[in-house]
């Protein structure tokens, strides 16, 4: 009987990254019907840029929007941002996001 597949930890990448030498790590893997993506970036930067292309790999695959994930230090970041955002404008600081188009606001936004 084959063993029953576990959820890939993100640990497992970053110590493959490491190994070997890589910036950002995908895996796809499969378990009968089931399959898997997991992705690893060493920065921030990598980290969204190796989300990104599993997120293009689950699209070739059909799986729903649904299943696209931010990476958690992505969120982290995305929410510190919201939160100082808040406070500045709570404070009443102008940043030089207050003046930007709305199109402008739009394209960052909406990432």
């Amino acid at each position: 009987m084959a063993q029953e597949a576990k959820v890939i930890p993100i640990s497992e990448l970053k110590n493959f990254a490491k190994q070997y030498g890589y910036d950002h790590v995908i895996v796809f893997a499969t378990s009968g019907k089931m399959e898997y993506v997991a992705t690893y970036g060493h920065t921030l930067e990598e980290c969204d840029r190796a989300a990104q292309f599993g997120s293009k790999m689950k699209d070739a695959l059909g799986w729903p929007e649904s299943m696209h994930a931010i990476p958690s230090r992505v969120h982290a970041l995305q929410t510190q941002i919201a939160d100082l955002k808040y406070y500045l404008q709570k404070a009443g600081v102008s940043t030089p996001y207050d003046n930007r188009s709305p199109k402008a606001k739009q394209s960052t936004e909406g990432k």
